[in-house]
């Protein structure tokens, strides 16, 4: 994968209800009042980018079903993009994860924590299993709210086989556009995806323990496949960070 359409998804990692600031139940369905919230808590936290927002967005609005994993809610996703730049290019890429949350305050706008694995892949179409080390393109990451700390994995695992996938329909449920990035096309398709995976993290930012572990997190959760084409503008790459408003 080029480092541009890498950066333009990096962060791709997971969405009010009233005022009292209620925290849902692991696996509790997601209304549009709290699929807004969440994707403005993960954003906050760290685990989506400028694109990811949108992408993400376009997933929790299609989610009729929430799994669990552990204590996090959780919804397994591959989207496959194609991302047009505004000097007439395009690259088409897939991204395959799990994005796990627990105790999302709606009211407030923020998670507890948060958990993300994701792998980008310079293909065309779904792969149906992944297992590799999360090194390169595979990128965990962990949020930690009572110290408002993330981690991003050095070392880790992640296998994964995806099944039951059915006919691709248009997404029904879209998030705005942004003033960086609009969705074009948007189809979706459920099914299953099935494995697990660890990492050892190091913190980037924030004021808790240096390091988090991971360990080994079997999951088998609903999931989604998104074929997304989406336009992005005014936008220049800075640094491996990502991207930045030109």
């Amino acid at each position: 994968m080029s480092t541009r359409s890498m950066m333009a998804g990096l962060l791709l990692g997971a969405v009010l209800v009233g005022g009292c600031g209620d925290s849902n139940e692991a696996g509790g369905a997601l209304d549009e009042q709290e699929q807004a919230a969440l994707t403005q808590a993960l954003a906050q936290a760290g685990m989506l980018g400028l694109e990811g927002n949108l992408a993400f967005g376009a997933l929790v609005g299609q989610a009729t079903d929430i799994g669990t994993m552990g204590d996090y809610s959780a919804l397994a996703t591959q989207a496959l993009i194609t991302l047009n730049f505004e000097d007439e290019t395009s690259e088409t890429y897939v991204i395959s994860g799990v994005f796990g949350w627990a105790d999302l305050n709606a009211g407030n706008n923020t998670v507890g924590k948060a958990i993300a694995l994701q792998v980008f892949q310079d293909l065309g179409t779904f792969p149906a299993s992944i297992d590799e080390a999360v090194v390169g393109d595979i990128f965990g990451r962990y949020f930690d709210g009572a110290t408002n700390s993330q981690y991003l994995a050095t070392t880790g695992e992640f296998t994964m086989n995806a099944s039951g996938f059915g006919g691709f329909d248009d997404c029904p449920n879209l998030p705005p556009d942004n003033q960086f990035f609009d969705i074009v096309t948007c189809r979706f398709a459920f099914g299953t995806m099935a494995g697990e995976f660890n990492f050892e993290s190091s913190r980037v930012t924030g004021t808790g323990a240096e390091t988090f572990s991971q360990p080994v997190t079997p999951f088998e959760l609903p999931a989604l496949r998104l074929e997304l084409e989406i336009n992005a503008s005014e936008l220049e790459l800075t640094s491996r960070a990502g991207w930045s408003a030109k």
